[in-house]
């Protein structure tokens, strides 16, 4: 019996998370359910490892591509089509098929990032769409302008608005535009691009990269005006991150940035003091309510050994209470974001902008059409080209990449 007790506590499945979902009140959600898990499933423990970010893709693909690796992967929407396509996720048709859930029972942004060649290969656990301008009350008010409800509707409004909370000499700005080479360029980018009414940065096919179509040109130049032509960015825009806005957020000498709904837990935690709201991703006057979609999804590594037991994990963790619980992000069924945010002050929002929102390229080659576009903003923001040459050389540099075998 001893032998037989010890060859069951022996087996392991592995989760692997980025770091931050374990923390706080979405981390001691997760456990409670491992601990659950675990009662269910005797002669299993698990095990849970986590990574920051800017680390976590590499990781995941030194691992898989060994051999390695864990049962469990929670992945960046913009990474599963690519870790599909290398073979490194298991096809989950055949667990879909009998699942508790439908794909209807889920935005229908985040289905399409879990699909690559017609198969799924990952669940939706939560979505993050970059499309809300988070704002400073009190500065609002200051300014003369409605601290609930201020008049940021449009694109011209918002630069007004934005000019009006610009005043350099106290140090304060009155937006922060992302200038610095991540992925920050690329979904805040997106984000204007979206509410333009654009649908995707390909054609149809994924043949052939559209970024430079008009909308696309006219996104790309409202970004950079906000820091190049009305100044009411902070200096040193190429090396500004998500990061260094929030930290001015929260001294009180940034007014407004864009950001997603998990900002809410962070800023009440870390800045109590500031009064902040926010609102919608202002248009265009001929726009659409829109975003740039993102978030999370669950798959199951190739190389597990227990790929029905890791299944049952992501069941259990695919509930409306229990998604409800874990995600620090909108969670993707739909029922659980309803109820979530039928209880936040401006919930409606937060709902509308997810309905609205566009993915990035559901590509294996993504992040590489990412660096592209990166580098062709940057330019911009540096001087060295204008909007249209930025992107006519970014969506020449996309068919490139789309033209490889």
């Amino acid at each position: 019996l001893g032998i037989v007790q010890t060859a069951m506590a022996a087996k392991e499945l592995t989760i692997w998370v980025f770091s931050g979902q374990e923390a706080a009140k979405y981390g001691e959600a997760l456990q409670r359910i491992i601990a659950e898990f675990e009662k269910q499933h005797p002669g299993f423990t698990v095990k849970l490892a986590t990574t920051p970010y800017t680390e976590y893709l590499d990781r995941i693909v030194t691992a898989v591509r060994g051999g390695r690796g864990p049962d469990i992967i929670q992945n960046d929407v913009i990474w599963t089509p690519m870790l599909a396509n290398e073979g490194f996720l298991l096809n989950l048709d055949k667990y879909w098929a009998k699942a508790p859930f439908k794909e209807e029972d889920f935005f229908e942004a985040s289905i399409r990032t879990c699909k690559w060649n017609g198969s799924l290969y990952g669940v939706p656990q939560m979505d993050g769409h970059w499309g809300l301008i988070f704002y400073n009350k009190d500065l609002m008010a200051e300014a003369g302008f409605d601290p609930d409800f201020p008049p940021i509707t449009y694109w011209d409004e918002f630069v007004e608005v934005a000019k009006a909370l610009t005043k350099p000499e106290k140090g304060q700005y009155g937006y922060a535009v992302m200038g610095a080479k991540d992925e920050g360029i690329s979904v805040t980018w997106g984000g204007w691009y979206a509410t333009t009414g654009a649908k995707s940065w390909l054609n149809e096919d994924k043949t052939k990269a559209i970024v430079n179509s008009p909308n696309g040109v006219r996104a790309a130049k409202f970004k950079t005006d906000l820091a190049l032509v009305h100044k009411v960015s902070p200096p040193g825009v190429v090396n500004w991150d998500q990061w260094d806005n929030r930290s001015l957020f929260e001294t009180g000498k940034l007014a407004m940035y864009m950001v997603g709904t998990w900002e809410v837990d962070i800023l009440k935690e870390e800045a109590p003091d500031i009064n902040f709201s926010f609102t919608y991703l202002p248009r265009p006057r001929d726009g659409v309510i829109s975003a740039c979609y993102g978030g999370w999804n669950w798959s199951i590594n190739i190389n597990s050994k227990y790929p029905d037991v890791a299944w049952d994990f992501i069941e259990m963790v695919t509930t409306v209470d229990n998604q409800d619980a874990i995600s620090s992000l909108p969670p993707a069924l739909i029922k659980a974001s309803k109820r979530r945010f039928s209880t936040w002050e401006k919930g409606y929002i937060v709902l509308d902008q997810i309905l609205g929102s566009i993915p990035r390229p559901v590509h294996p080659r993504y992040p590489e059409m990412s660096r592209v576009m990166q580098i062709g903003i940057q330019s911009i923001l540096m001087g060295e080209k204008t909007a249209q040459e930025a992107m006519d050389w970014v969506a020449e540099e996309i068919n490139k990449i789309l033209s490889r075998p």
